[in-house]
């Protein structure tokens, strides 16, 4: 399981014939893609119309989900007390994010640099085949 990103998403929604586009269908399609309630929230609220709305939460129809349990918001708390203390900024999505993807031991998949200020948290970084 990877969890994605709304970055991710946002780019493929953008570019549909992107790496990332093309990758994130990859996932989908082997059932290994799952976001959270925050990335839909932020996905979302980028729609310009209903029809596109409602376009975008048909898309996350092939996504898996998963929850925010107590030690995810323990792993939230932890990171947030943790960045508050240093006077780094890290938004509260963000936070969420990376200890959901922490707590269920999982890699986020995202374009966001911000992430990689967390020790604890894997990015998923996929290669590319050579081209021949």
């Amino acid at each position: 399981m990877i969890l994605v990103e709304s970055s991710i998403l946002m780019q493929a929604q953008r570019l549909p014939n992107s790496e990332e586009a093309k990758h994130l269908a990859s996932l989908i399609v082997s059932g290994q893609a799952a976001v959270i309630g925050p990335v839909v929230m932020e996905y979302l609220r980028g729609a310009r119309s209903e029809e596109e709305f409602e376009f975008l939460t048909e898309r996350l129809a092939a996504l898996d989900f998963l929850e925010l349990d107590i030690p995810t918001w323990v792993w939230a708390g932890r990171l947030s007390g943790r960045y508050m203390r240093s006077g780094d900024k890290m938004t509260d999505l963000d936070v969420v994010i990376a200890a959901t993807a922490i707590r269920h031991d999982v890699p986020l998949y995202t374009l966001d640099k911000g992430f990689q200020r967390i020790p604890e948290l894997e990015l998923y970084e996929y290669k590319q085949a050579p081209d021949n």
